[in-house]
């Protein structure tokens, strides 16, 4: 029997006569079994192992939240997956705040106290144009039309849909990587064709977002971290 490193974790290959689709079994004593069926490619199949890395090591209980920094400005914001370096009181930039490069500049003409009234507001409006841009481009694949979309700060969801086509997301979804973000979009929009979380409408997720497994998991492990900011 062949195996595959993933990390520091060795995922068993089995070739199945029976297995229409290359999967992934977890079974006692951690082991990580892939199947693939007899006629796959295993370049094809070592790719989906990769693409289920964050999915298997959450499920191994592998994967444990990354502390959250309490310290107030933080050193770094996280924009969309892209790490960028809070500089505070740069005397050169005329806007109040800006990225450039792979900072995010506040002028010195803001003062401390007014920081966090300065960078959610510039935050929130990065998210309403990614979120309109994808959100626009997915509904077209899914030949679906949503009414209104509207950014909000929820605790206990990050995306809803009504049965009158108005989607709302948390603007805190600009926080974590990028394909969270797109993931919950997906999610809401796939709403519009099922309104509820049967069978159908997660087999319409899964072709819609084949990464949707990584995404929740990314969400279940960091989602208070996203809250404790700001």
């Amino acid at each position: 029997m062949d195996f595959i490193k993933l990390g520091d974790i060795d995922v068993r290959v089995k070739k199945s006569l029976r297995a229409r689709h290359i999967s992934i079994r977890i079974k006692a004593g951690d082991l990580v079994d892939l199947v693939v069926p007899r006629s796959a490619n295993i370049h094809k199949a070592h790719q989906f192992l990769l693409e289920k890395e964050l999915w298997i090591k959450n499920k191994l209980g592998r994967i444990k939240a990354s502390p959250v920094d309490t310290s107030f400005p933080p050193k770094e914001i996280s924009i969309l997956g892209i790490e960028y370096e809070l500089m505070i009181g740069d005397k050169d930039i005329l806007v109040p705040i800006k990225l450039e490069d792979n900072k995010l500049l506040v002028s010195s003409s803001i003062h401390e106290s007014k920081i966090t009234q300065i960078i959610v507001p510039f935050l929130k409006k990065i998210f309403k144009s990614e979120l309109e841009k994808y959100a626009l481009l997915k509904a077209e694949e899914l030949k679906v039309e949503f009414n209104n979309i509207s950014i909000r700060d929820t605790s206990s969801r990050w995306g809803s849909c009504s049965s009158q086509g108005n989607l709302s997301f948390s603007w805190r979804l600009v926080l974590a990587p990028r394909y969270v973000m797109d993931y919950v979009i997906v999610h809401e929009l796939c709403h519009l064709i099922e309104m509820n979380h049967s069978h159908r409408f997660w087999k319409l997720v899964d072709i819609s977002f084949p990464e949707h497994s990584e995404a929740r998991s990314w969400l279940k492990i960091n989602g208070k971290k996203l809250h404790s900011l700001f």
